[in-house]
This record gives structure tokens, C-alpha cells and sequence, in this order.
């Protein structure tokens, strides 16, 4: 077995003993002498024992064991792969915002689907043109629309809901309670964005402070974030958020929409 540098997910630790009566899962077992691991799972310690066999008689395992401590899971970027032509993605992956030279609207993803464990993502927003929708998407939805039947998603300044295309305005959805009124977004704010594929929820945060929640996701699909641009004007930045707010108490209620 090794490993390469190409899994960036990979820490190598020094081998070490280990004791024998502890129990390992076979992973492969074959004639090849180098057995590539993927894919392991983020922040995770795991050991790895070798034995050899020659014709067809089993070494005893190597009373030495390779330690591997994967490394944090990295936050959220922009994918240049599956976002619009004519968006302009920073070097770095965390800013986006729409080429001067469009005309149209253009849409980015996020590199990363939503899971059990990886649940919540945040962007601050930046510029003073209204024409930003900020939420999430199916994967393969199309990157050239403002808002479509695959995603759901909140507009910058108005409030409005985009729910698999129904636009909702935000004057027929009564707002969370807060000391600054209703709650909508605009330059210089971060939104929050928390998703509960399991019962196909999604809520929406403004610096932290609830202000949307929606039921009725698909859950055999990937959901990612997902922005949609409308002007050169507006910029969509991942960030690194240590505070995550708490789950909505009603998310697990089965009405379609609540704010």
C-alpha cells in the first residue's frame, strides 16, 4: 500500500507499533505491491498493517503500522468547472461576481455538496447593485438563468423567495421577529446557509440571525450553493464561519414554507 501527494487529504505520521490482537478490515488483497487509498474521510486518524505472500504462503503482518491523520476539510470554493463561462472567479476560489463584458445573468457553484456533516455555508456579499441571488441548487442546473425549478434561492435588497421557480415576494411572507425589522440583506452582510438533506430543508441567516426557512428539497440529488449574478457590480465571497447558528426548531415541521 502508499499513499500520494496528489490526495491532498493525506497527513503521513511516522509507523509505530501496534497491538496485535487489534482488528482490521481488509481493504485489498491481490498481487499488486502498491494499493492507492482515496477518498478517506476528512479529520479521521486511520492504520495501516502489510503482509506478503509468496506462493501462496501468508507472511505474518508487519508488526509495524502506517499512521495516517487526515487533514480538516477545507471550506467552500467556487467551481470553475460547473459555473457560468463568463463568470469571474478569483484565484484563491472564495470570490465571484460576473464578467463586465456579460450582458446577462450568470450563475457559480460551489465546489461541494451539502451532507449529514458538512451543513452550513456562508457568503458575504458585497456591492450595491440589487441583482444577486444567493441560496441553493441541484447539481447540473442551468448557470445562464436569474432563478429556475432547481434551486431556491434569496434576493439581494427585495427579500424575495425564488422556490423552484415561484418567486414569492417577501410582502406575503410575514419576517422573523427582529430589533431591525424585516429581515433582507445587502452589501456587507453575510448570509447563512443551512441545509438538512436528510429531510430536504434549507434555512437562510443574515449575519447570523434567522430570516427564512423552506421545506420540499429533493434529497436524491446533490444540493450545493449555488449564486446568481445579474450585475458586474456584486461580488459572492465564501467565508470561514467558526460560529454555526442553531438548527431552526422548526425544521423538521412539514409546511412547505415559513419565514
Amino acid at each position: 500500500m502508499c499513499t500520494e501527494d496528489r490526495y491532498p487529504n493525506l497527513d503521513l505520521a511516522s509507523t509505530r507499533p501496534f497491538p496485535e490482537d487489534s482488528s482490521f478490515t481488509i481493504i485489498y488483497e491481490g498481487p499488486q505491491n502498491e494499493f492507492h487509498v482515496k477518498s478517506l474521510p476528512s479529520n479521521e486518524q486511520h492504520w495501516f498493517r502489510v503482509r506478503a505472500c509468496s506462493n501462496n504462503i501468508m507472511s505474518r503482518w508487519c508488526n509495524k503500522t502506517l499512521s495516517v491523520k487526515t487533514k480538516e476539510e477545507r471550506g467552500f470554493s467556487w467551481d470553475r468547472a460547473a459555473s457560468h463561462k463568463e463568470t469571474v472567479i478569483s484565484m484563491e476560489g472564495q470570490r465571484v461576481q460576473r464578467s463586465p463584458s456579460s450582458s446577462h445573468w450568470v450563475c457559480a457553484f460551489g465546489n461541494k455538496a451539502f451532507n449529514l456533516k458538512r451543513r452550513y455555508a456562508t457568503i458575504k456579499v458585497s456591492g450595491d447593485s440589487p441583482y444577486l441571488y444567493v441560496g441553493v441548487a441541484y447539481k447540473g442546473a442551468p448557470v445562464a438563468e436569474a432563478y429556475n425549478n432547481v434551486s431556491v434561492l434569496w434576493r439581494k435588497g427585495s427579500g424575495d423567495l425564488c422556490f423552484h421557480g415561484v418567486r414569492l415576494n417577501r410582502s406575503k411572507l410575514p419576517s422573523v421577529s427582529s430589533a431591525s425589522g424585516e429581515l433582507c440583506y445587502g452589501g456587507g452582510d453575510v448570509v447563512g446557509i443551512m441545509v438538512d438533506v436528510k429531510l430536504g430543508k434549507v434555512a437562510f441567516f443574515c449575519n447570523g440571525v434567522l430570516a427564512r426557512t423552506a421545506s420540499g428539497l429533493r434529497t436524491d440529488v446533490d444540493v450545493l450553493p449555488f449564486v446568481s449574478l445579474g450585475s458586474a457590480d456584486v461580488v459572492a465571497e465564501f467565508t470561514t464561519e467558526s460560529f454555526i447558528p442553531t438548527t431552526p426548531r422548526d425544521f423538521s415541521s412539514q409546511r412547505r414554507l415559513r419565514s
